[in-house]
């Protein structure tokens, strides 16, 4: 028997798309994992996966408030992204990827935000993944940032 959500859930799709489709969506995420058995001198010591929502749009990228890192005791600089369709939906991206489930030990996990805030990339950590019917969001601290050129 199908639900609620079963019935609404291609339109709240179709209507997330819609920033992505007019180019509102103006920083891009992608997750990023630096390899420990691989020789640090090489260039595949490194593999970025984008993030995106269905269609192949970037998500949404929020950073919190001061209130709500103060509520939360969150590192300055922390930011949301989301909602992230979910794969079994059609397009979007793996939880599995988020979660990192294909990590092996020593492995790091980040995630890499590029657009105006940051335009040479910046790696963030993720602090937390939340998980709903509609999509996932990401909860990320901040680990390193950009060189910013002297102003």
């Amino acid at each position: 028997m199908p639900t609620v959500i079963d019935g609404i859930l291609p339109a709240v799709l179709a209507a997330r798309g819609i920033a992505g489709e007019v180019g509102i969506r103006i920083h891009t995420v992608a997750r990023v994992v630096k390899f420990a058995n691989r020789d640090p001198r090489s260039e595949l010591g490194e593999e970025e996966t984008p993030i995106v929502e269905g269609g192949g749009y970037p998500p949404k990228v929020r950073w919190l408030t001061h209130e709500e890192l103060a509520v939360g005791s969150l590192a300055a600089g922390t930011v949301e992204v989301g909602p992230i369709t979910p794969t079994t939906t059609g397009g979007g991206t793996d939880i599995a990827l988020l979660r990192g489930d294909d990590l092996v030990e020593g492995d790091k996990l980040y995630f890499r935000i590029k657009g105006p805030k940051h335009p040479g990339g910046a790696l963030y950590r993720r602090t937390g993944l939340h998980v709903k019917a509609t999509g996932y969001r990401l909860q990320l601290a901040p680990v390193e940032l950009e060189n910013k050129p002297d102003e």
